[in-house]
C-alpha cells in the first residue's frame, strides 16, 4: 500500500472521530442506544435457544426415564418367566401324583396333603402372572396348543381338544408353554 493511501486512510479516520466529537449529545446517544438494542436481540435470540435446548434436553430426560422403567419391568418379568419354567415340571408332577392316586383309589391324607401343596404353589405362580390355558372343549388353536395326535370322537366336532396331556401357560399375557392336547378330527368315511 503507498503512503499516499494510507495517509488517505487515516485522514478519513480523524474525520470520522472530530465527526463523532463534535455532534450532539443526542445523536451520540442515539448511536449507542442502536448498539444495545442490536445486544440486546442477541441476547435473547441466545436466551431463547438455550430454553429451547433445556427443554429438549428434560424431555429426552423424560423419554430416557420412561424407556429405563419399561425396559425394568421388561427384565423382571424374563426373570420370572425363568423361574416359572423351572417350577412347572414340579407342577406337573404333582398333577401327575394327584390324577394317579385318584385312578387307585388310595386318596387318604397323602391326596389331601399333595393337593394343597399344588394349590399352594400354583397360587404363589399365579401372583407373579402365571396363567393356565382353557383348552380342553375349545377349538384348536395352534398358538396356544401343541397337538399330540388326533383321533375320531363321536360326537364331537372335527378340531375341537378332546384331551389335555399337559396343561399350558401365559405369563404376563406371554405364552410359555403351549398345552399338549388330543384334538378331535374327522370320523373315518367323512370329507
Amino acid at each position: 500500500m503507498s503512503k499516499a493511501k494510507k495517509s488517505a486512510k487515516t485522514a478519513d479516520k480523524e474525520t470520522r472521530q472530530q465527526a463523532a466529537e463534535a455532534a450532539s449529545p443526542e445523536e451520540s446517544a442515539t448511536v449507542e442506544f442502536s448498539g444495545a438494542e442490536e445486544k440486546v436481540e442477541a441476547l435473547t435470540a441466545e436466551n431463547d435457544k438455550l430454553r429451547d435446548q433445556m427443554l429438549r434436553a428434560r424431555a429426552e430426560f423424560e423419554n430416557f426415564k420412561r424407556r429405563r422403567n419399561q425396559e425394568m419391568e421388561q427384565f423382571s418379568q424374563l426373570a420370572n418367566e425363568g423361574l416359572i419354567g423351572d417350577l412347572l415340571p414340579i407342577l406337573d408332577d404333582f398333577d401327575l401324583m394327584l390324577a394317579n392316586a385318584e385312578k387307585s383309589g388310595e386318596a387318604g391324607s397323602l391326596l389331601e396333603g399333595a393337593q394343597m401343596i399344588r394349590q399352594k404353589l400354583f397360587t404363589a405362580l399365579e401372583k407373579r402372572g402365571l396363567e393356565s390355558i382353557d383348552a380342553k372343549g375349545k377349538p384348536f388353536d395352534p398358538d396356544l396348543h401343541e397337538a399330540l395326535m388326533q383321533m375320531p370322537v363321536p360326537g364331537v366336532e372335527a378340531g375341537t381338544i378332546v384331551e389335555v396331556h399337559q396343561p399350558g401357560y401365559r405369563l404376563a399375557g406371554k405364552l410359555i408353554r403351549a398345552s399338549r392336547v388330543i384334538v378331535a378330527s374327522e370320523a373315518d368315511g367323512e370329507n
